[in-house]
């Protein structure tokens, strides 16, 4: 557990939208005092394994009724990541200390780093993006609906510094630190893919565009002109899978 203000519960409550959602079968595990509700499908020995951090708002319920039989039906495992104090997880949402969870949940797959597919959507972004850090020869990296400047996610939602007992100088200190975006992606050495809606205005375009600008090659940006952030899914579905299977095949 890391001692940083953007640990703070005013930024928590403000940005985490946790709900509690059940769900059969849950794969858990237990990082730094809590216990995270996974989802694990390990049909396939030896395939690659597409470890998905989802959006707020969201839990790994809401994935359940397609996510599991579209990539086995494609050959490959797949591990729901779930946040702390979403889902069936216990603890509380915190921005730091959810990036040691990312580390302990796949160092408890025990799969080559070569095996592993990293993709996150919206908030889902900044643990996949770590995750591409820590583990920077994994396969291939998502990013979809992505937040390049969590800075800037944060600070709308504060009046000011003073209210979490901080300072500007402290809380930039704490973002390049914890989500220096740039120097994580800039470390990767798979494939990317970076997926964005022109239209997003929850998380601008512009966000993907900067993702897409840190990532080494090879790399592959695909901006869809249909939907916006919550509807880029079911707008561009089968465009969408079209283009992320396309990619992992390459």
């Amino acid at each position: 557990m890391k001692n940083s203000v953007l640990n703070h519960p005013i930024i928590s409550e403000r940005y985490f939208f946790p709900r509690y959602e059940p769900f059969q079968n849950p794969y858990f595990v237990e990082c730094n005092g809590t216990k995270l509700a996974c989802y694990y499908q390990n049909n396939h020995p030896n395939a690659k394994t597409v470890i998905y951090f989802h959006g707020n708002g969201e839990v790994v319920a809401d994935y359940l009724d397609f996510f599991p039989q579209l990539f086995d039906n494609e050959k490959y495992n797949l591990l729901l990541f779930e946040f702390r104090g979403y889902g069936m997880s216990s603890g509380k949402a915190t921005l730091v200390n959810m990036l040691d969870d990312v580390e302990c949940v796949i160092n408890k797959l025990n799969i080559p780093q070569t095996k592993i597919i990293l993709y996150g959507r919206s908030v889902g972004t900044l643990y996949a993006a770590h995750a591409a850090y820590i583990f920077p020869t994994a396969d291939a990296l998502i990013l979809e609906s992505g937040i390049a400047d969590i800075e800037e996610r944060i600070m709308i939602r504060l009046n000011s510094p003073a209210e979490i007992n901080s300072s500007y100088e402290e809380l930039k200190e704490e973002f390049t630190k914890h989500f220096d975006t740039k120097k994580k992606l800039s470390a990767f050495k798979g494939k990317s893919l970076v997926l964005h809606t022109e239209n997003d205005q929850l998380v601008s375009v512009e966000h993907g565009k900067k993702l897409y600008e840190y990532l080494n090659q090879p790399k592959n940006i695909h901006l869809f002109e249909r939907g916006d952030h919550n509807t880029i899914f079911t707008v561009n579905q089968n465009e969408y899978f079209q283009i992320l299977f396309d990619f992992l095949k390459k």
